[in-house]
This record gives C-alpha cells, structure tokens and sequence, in this order.
C-alpha cells in the first residue's frame, strides 16, 4: 500500500509519543531515539520534537535495543537489532530524487511541527461507528460518543466464529473483512460497502487441514494480501501447495498466479503499482534461506536481488527505489547493506567484526541432512566442539522447537541458540538441531503432516535424529539429551516418555503438556476439534504416555505464564507421582512465559527478570552437565 507522507508523519509522531508514554507506564525512560544521517551525524528525535524543528519524514529503523535500565518494550515494536550493542535506535533518512538514482545529502526535511496553540481546529464531522459484536453495545457505548455517532451492524455469515483482520480501503469507503470459521480451514475474505450497508465475498480459501489467515499487516516488514489503487486484489494463497502470490479482480475473479514452483514466498514487501512490480521475501534457491525478489504483475521478470549466502530481511523505501538488506548466515554475523531496487549495493551501512566471537573460541554450525526410515529428507545444523578430535566421543545436546509451521534450520548467525550453546560446545558437546516433519517452509504437505497429532512425527523424526546420532563414530551415544521451549517443552517432555530409550536427560521449559490445557485458537487450527478428533487429542497429550517415562527430566515453568499456564507442569508433575516417576520441577513465581519479568520487591532487590532467565540458565547448565558430562 502507498502511504502519504503525512499518514507517514503522524504514525511517527505517534510511535514516538505512545513509546514514552508506554515507557513511563512502566515506570521506565523512554527510549533515546537518536536519527543518524548517511554522513554519520546524529540527531535527537526528542530534541527536534520539543523545539518545533523539522523531522525525518523517510526513514528506516536499522537497530532497535532497549533502554540500559532494562525496558524490555521496545523489541515489540521492532525486530532487528543492533550488531554492535549501542543502547540506541539508530534511524537513517533516505531522501530520493525522483529524476535519478543518486541520494540527496539532505536528511532533515523542512516541514514545522507547528505549536500547539497553532493547530486550527476544523468543523465537526460525523462519525460512524462499524461494531462487529451484537450484545450489550448500546448500553455502553451511547455515552461515550458524540451525540452525532450511530452504530451501524455489519451483516456477517453465520459460520463466522474469528475475524483476524479488518481494514479501510485507503481513500475510499469500502471495509475489508477476514473471517474463519471455528476449524480455521475455510478463509473468507469480505469487502463491506459502507453506503449500502451489504458485504460481498470477494475471496474464499479452503483447505481440508487449516488455512493461515490473510493479514494486513503480517510479520515485520511483510504483509500477505493487498487491495490497489485500482481495486485489484495482491495475495497470497498455499491452494497449488506452496506459498505464493496472486492477483484477483476487485470482484475476486482469478486473473494469474504471480509466483510458481516447489518453494515458498514468505511475504510481500512492498508493491510499486505504477511500473506492476512486486518486491517480496521468498525461498527459492533453498528453503533454509530467505531472499529478496522482485516480479511483475503478470508473473515475468523473477529476479533475485540479494545475492549472498543466508538470510536477507529488507525495509524498502516509500518510493520502492531503495531498501536496506539485514543479513546474515552461519558464519557471518549481521550486515545491513544500503542496496537500489535492482539489488546493487549502495553502502555498507553496518557490520559486525567476527574477529570478537573467533576470540572466544566460537564453533559455528554445519547444515547437514538425515533421512528417516521412509525415506524423507531432513534439514539440519551441528555445531561441533571447541578442539573437536573426531578420534573422541562426546555428549550430545539436541536442542529444538518443532512445532506446525516453524522453521529451526535457517542459514543466519545464531540460528538454533548457537550463543548460549557455546557454553556447552566449549566443555565437550556437540549441539544438534532439525526440523521434523510439520515444520515450515517446505510445502504444505510436508506441514500438514503435523495435523491431527502434532507430536506424532515430533516422536518418530527425534528417534530417527538419535538413531542418526548414535551412528556417528564420534558420538557418545549413551549421553544424548533434549531441552526447549514452549512447544519445545512439550517435545522434550514427549521425548522424556515415547522416546526415553534414546535420550537420557532432558529440560523442558514453559511446556504445553496437553492440548486441552491450551487455548482454542491455536490447538484447534492443527489438531481439529476435539469431539471430531478424540484419538488425536489423547495422543498429543504427554499426559497418556508417562508410564513409560525414564531418565532425568527437569521440568521448568512460570507461575504467572499467561501463554501456557503453569497447570500444564503441575498436572505432568501430578501425573508422574502418581505412576511412580521421578522429575526435578521448579517454579518462578509470577515469572511470565519468558521468565524475563519477577515484581517481588524489597529495598535491596529491586525487580530484575534478567535474573531469573540467569537462574533459569545456570540451573540448565548444571543438570545436563550432571547428567551427560563426565566435567562436573
């Protein structure tokens, strides 16, 4: 979508106010906001805000870090972090010429903020007020709006059960409506016409498993369905078994497939209507890398623009002639490239000097492949010990996630925790992570493989992995151990009882232990509803299978966990008394699913939820080195 410069403008302004205002609900400072032109010289966004002088009207956040006195907030707004550890967001104006490629030196843009007691105040309008909801509204809402508002219902079908997304057309009167019915498996994609009061159905996605729902808005910097100028309608469907791009009549008649083949785009980046160009995000040299792509409405002209080894994120400019390229791979750290539309290197804008990390002793992991007994390909990474002697065995560490739709194995610096398992890999272990079947990011039959029993292949492809494992010359086959978190939690208690013969100690972390403990929404979307799917349910739980639990299993969970509540690991922990099992379980009070947050305070210990994932790690650390290592 185009965005005029002063939507642009006020949505900046308004980051900036509501990040100060949310710090100091916090109790916090508000982020330094500093903008760094291309010259290097920085500017204090507050500064220019609170003396009325002109601002970066086009910019791109290239680092994002919190506040020194921990204000963990500001990594909901933004996703790339700084390489370097500056305690800074560093913002870099971009200004284009429109009749040549060069880049103005001018960063700041001359337009005032004018003065509070300068806004001039424009005539009322009427407002209307678009409820989805049908209970209880008008007994609310009459005195909290002008007396001009009325309510107008949107008619809905009745299947309706969630409505992901809605949106305004831009600079038109038309409302555009996503809705799922309860089993998540048939999409429909609604425009609203405000002056006649009807819907229409403009888009209908339907899959005998699930359909991941059209969003606006998407993960940072992709978005997966637009509607142009023009009404034609830019979106992304898994119909032909891969992700890819399409484009619709307004009325949602197919015009042509934009993008083809045995891979998957990950999203769109922006899209240039005037010359039909579509920058997306997209995995079609290889699905453990991400690259940006450039293609015509009509489907010609693929191109890829990065071109290094890894995994490429790109922020493009509002006017599409420039986006900035973040990247990385397993054994380069983060570079943040300025590049044109055409995928030429403008300037380095940062980099990260390995040199810090080689110092240490860092290892850094090698993609490999294993195949299961059937015969299906398998992605993976191992990271081999600091003075590794392929004449020695060592202890294994499997560490992974392997829940629907994610992805463990990506070519990018730090990929499968690779920082904290340094620890282990400087004391004799060899780390190793994949992805099962039901990961991301290879189709979606080998997603769908997961539905209906999410731990089913979970189970069989760990098996396989330790089988694999075990094979290896170098491998201390008797001392391979399992951790994660959230859903790895669950695989690591999954591990600990159906696949126990083959790992010896495991950590689970913040697990979903059973899936009628967990909310709706997501449980539902893989696994069906439970009174259709009643075998399934019962063998997803972890729950069914602890009688045949054994080994060492530290069982770890916040009591204030409001993403998987704490009950999952008292009900496991219930579950293993009972059949006689033995497991290590502790509690952080009022700890969240990350265990960052801890308000009990006293005079001397103010609240610090670092502290606790210190604990967290330390108390890790020390059980699988007890338990697989002969350093103790």
């Amino acid at each position: 979508m185009k965005i005029s410069k002063e939507f642009s403008l006020m949505a900046k302004r308004l980051f900036i106010i509501f990040s100060a205002i949310y710090a100091s609900l916090l109790g916090q400072t508000a982020p330094n906001l500093v903008a760094t032109d291309l010259n290097g010289v920085a500017h204090n966004v507050y500064e220019y805000l609170d003396e009325g002088k002109p601002v970066l009207l086009d910019f791109f956040i290239l680092n994002c870090i919190p506040c020194q006195d921990g204000a963990e907030y500001m990594s909901e707004f933004w996703e790339s972090y700084g390489p370097n550890g500056s305690d800074q967001i560093q913002i870099l104006s971009v200004e284009v010429n429109n009749n040549s490629d060069e880049i103005v030196e001018e960063t700041l843009v001359e337009e005032e903020i004018p003065a509070e007691e300068e806004v001039i105040e424009e005539a009322p309008v009427e407002e209307v007020l678009l409820e989805l909801v049908e209970e209880g509204v008008e007994e609310i809402i009459p005195d909290l709006l002008p007396e001009t508002s009325h309510i107008t219902w949107i008619p809905l079908p009745e299947d309706t059960y969630y409505i992901p997304n809605a949106m305004w057309h831009k600079n038109k009167d038309n409302f555009y409506i996503t809705t799922l019915n309860r089993k998540q498996n048939d999409l429909k994609f609604f425009r609203y016409d405000i002056d006649n009061n009807e819907t229409t159905l403009v888009l209908n996605d339907k899959n005998d498993t699930w359909v991941d729902a059209y969003d606006f808005f998407g993960s940072p910097g992709l978005f997966n369905i637009d509607i142009l100028d023009n009404d034609e309608i830019i979106w992304i469907s898994e119909r032909d078994g891969f992700k890819h791009i399409y484009r619709s009549r307004p009325d949602g008649q197919f015009i042509n497939q934009i993008t083809r083949g045995k891979w998957e785009v990950n999203g769109i980046n922006i899209i240039d209507e005037e010359n039909q160009i579509i920058y997306f995000s997209g995995k079609r040299e290889s699905e453990v890398e991400n690259h940006i792509y450039s293609v015509r409405f009509n489907g010609s002209k693929l191109k890829r623009l990065t071109s290094e080894q890894g995994t490429h994120s790109a922020k493009f400019s509002p006017t599409t002639n420039f986006f900035i390229d973040s990247y990385s791979n397993f054994t380069t750290p983060s570079k943040t490239i300025l590049r044109s539309n055409s995928g030429t290197s403008k300037r380095m804008l940062a980099e990260t000097d390995r040199t810090q990390f080689d110092e240490y002793g860092f290892t850094y992991p090698r993609l490999i492949n294993l195949f299961t007994d059937d015969g299906e390909r398998l992605n993976a990474i191992i990271t081999l010990p600091h003075n590794f002697d392929s004449m020695e065995q060592y202890p294994v560490i499997l560490y992974n996630y392997g829940g629907p739709g994610s992805q463990m194995v990506n070519n990018r610096w730090g990929a499968g925790n690779h920082v904290f398992h340094q620890y282990f890999s400087q004391r004799g272990f060899i780390i190793f992570s994949f992805d099962n079947r039901g990961t991301g990011g290879r189709g979606k039959v080998f997603k769908d493989m997961a539905y209906g029993d999410y731990g089913k292949y979970i189970v069989k492809d760990h098996i396989e992995a330790a089988k694999y494992l075990q094979s290896l010359p170098y491998v201390d086959g008797d001392n391979i151990g399992v951790w994660g978190w959230s859903g790895g939690g669950y695989l690591t208690n999954m591990c600990m009882t159906l696949a126990s013969d083959y790992f010896k100690a495991g950590v689970s972390v913040a697990p979903n232990v059973d899936p009628l403990l967990y909310d709706t929404i997501w449980t539902e979307r893989y696994m069906g509803l439970v009174e259709e799917n009643p075998e399934g349910y019962k063998n997803a739980s972890v729950l069914t299978h602890v009688e045949k639990a054994k080994g060492h299993l530290l069982q770890i969970h916040g009591t204030a966990d409001d993403n998987v509540h704490h009950q999952h690991s008292i009900q496991l922990a219930k579950a293993y008394a009972e059949h006689g099992k033995e497991m290590e379980l502790f509690l952080y009070p009022n700890g969240n699913h990350g265990m960052s947050n801890n308000n009990f305070l006293t005079a001397e210990n103010k609240a610090d939820g670092w502290k606790n994932r210190e604990h967290l790690y330390k108390k890790m650390i020390s059980f699988l080195m007890r338990h697989l290592s002969n350093e103790k």
